[in-house]
């Protein structure tokens, strides 16, 4: 489990982001709180705005319509942590 202290507290290094994803959560509301903290840039909190939708809903395949907006933003992530940590 990653050191959530650093992760959800503190200021990680992309080394320690990308560890801690690799390592997974153990629970969504982590996952939930890593992902906003780290991961979504504001133009990504508008375009869930304006979809109506939220990170649980992407991460649980709750989007209605076209999704790919969500692929889109998990390319993005993917690329930032180097590696597929999102989508199928």
């Amino acid at each position: 489990m990653p050191n959530l202290d650093l992760i959800l507290c503190g200021r990680p290094n992309l080394t320690e982001l990308q560890e801690a994803f690799k390592q997974g959560f153990d629970q969504e509301h982590q996952l939930v709180s890593a992902i906003k903290l780290h991961l979504v840039s504001p133009s990504d909190n508008r375009i869930i705005e304006q979809e109506r939708s939220s990170i649980e809903d992407m991460l649980n395949g709750r989007v209605e319509g076209g999704a790919e907006w969500v692929s889109k933003m998990y390319e993005r992530w993917n690329s930032f942590l180097g590696f597929r940590c999102f989508g199928s």
